[in-house]
Parts: structure tokens; C-alpha cells; sequence
């Protein structure tokens, strides 16, 4: 036993208040006054069997099994996938199992190309990463499309590149990307 594992029950214990003060005390003395301190995983196996009936870990664990992204952002969606996971762990014995079931609940615009980087073994913290910038990517994506869009049903679209010009075709008129020879990339004249 260390110090540091003493010291969370010990924190832990301070947190309580009413009803789970009590228990902790009632709790704390059924280990006998000699007994040695109480391990994390002690504490937080008596809590959950006072706290947590069988019914409430199938419920939980039910809501993780039907856990889909949804509304949720990226990061919203991990943390809520963590916080339930917790409580149906024989569902994600592994990493490999835990990233598979992660990415089966993203979006399915999300879902298509992070399935693609979990065809090697990853990690968690990986998938997240890369779910997040595609999210990010899909968002940018769509906000360039309504610009694009907007600038069409409005019929600003040429102009905003060196106006109408005489044709009639809507569009840019010159290339908006400089040349290698032209400033700012080249030399100026």
C-alpha cells in the first residue's frame, strides 16, 4: 500500500457529504479500528456496491451499448462514451475492442473516414484526435459551402473577384492565387 493511494481515500472521504458521509463512516468502521488503511480500489468497490445496485449498472450499461454521437460534438461524445464505459467494461475488454465501439458511435460522416484509421491498431487517444479534425474539416467544408452557395443565389459570386465580366458567366474573372513571378511570392517591379 502507498501513500498516495491512502491519501485519495482520505480525500475522497472529505468530499462525502450527507448520506454518503455516513456510509463512509459506518463504512469505516466495519473495517475494524486496527485494520489497515483502506485501498482506492476498496473504497471505490464498497461505494459502488452501496450506490450503484445491479439495476442501475444494466441501465448504465445499456445507455453505453445505445451510445451514439448524435448532436453531440467530438468531444462531448468521447466524454460521455468514458463516463459510461466505466460501467460496462466487460463490452471494451481492450483497446482494439474499446476504439472499434468508439468509432461505431460517431456520425456516419465521421464514422466512414475514421473507420479507415483503425484498420491498424490504434489508440484511443488517437482516434479521438482524428475524429476531431475531421469534424472540424467537415465543419470547415460545409461553412465554405454556404458561402459558395450564398454568393451564388445572390449573384455576388463574380464580383467579388474583379466584377461581371462581359460574357455574362458568373465567376472569377482572374486567377485569385499569385503567380510564382508576381509579388508577394516574387520579386516586385
Amino acid at each position: 500500500m502507498n501513500a498516495t493511494n491512502e491519501e485519495s481515500v482520505e480525500f475522497a472521504s472529505y468530499q462525502l457529504k450527507g448520506v454518503a458521509y455516513t456510509w463512509y463512516e459506518t463504512w469505516a468502521r466495519e473495517q475494524g479500528e486496527n485494520a489497515p488503511l483502506a485501498t482506492w480500489k476498496e473504497f471505490s468497490k464498497g461505494f459502488r456496491e452501496q450506490f450503484f445496485s445491479d439495476a442501475d449498472k444494466y441501465a448504465i450499461a445499456t445507455q453505453f451499448k445505445q451510445l451514439k454521437q448524435e448532436s453531440m460534438n467530438v468531444k462531448e461524445y468521447s466524454h460521455e462514451f468514458t463516463r459510461l464505459s466505466k460501467y460496462a467494461t466487460y463490452m471494451i475488454p481492450n483497446e482494439v475492442a474499446r476504439v472499434r465501439r468508439f468509432v461505431d458511435g460517431l456520425r456516419p460522416h465521421i464514422k466512414s473516414h475514421a473507420s479507415a484509421a483503425t484498420m491498424y491498431p490504434c489508440s484511443f487517444s488517437f482516434v479521438f484526435s482524428h475524429a476531431k479534425r475531421l469534424e472540424l474539416w467537415n465543419k470547415q467544408k460545409k461553412a465554405d459551402w454556404n458561402l459558395n452557395k450564398k454568393a451564388r443565389t445572390t449573384g455576388n459570386y463574380g464580383s467579388s473577384f474583379g466584377g461581371n465580366n462581359s460574357r455574362g458567366i458568373s465567376g472569377p474573372t482572374q486567377s485569385v492565387v499569385p503567380s510564382i513571378g508576381s509579388a508577394p511570392f516574387g520579386r516586385q517591379e
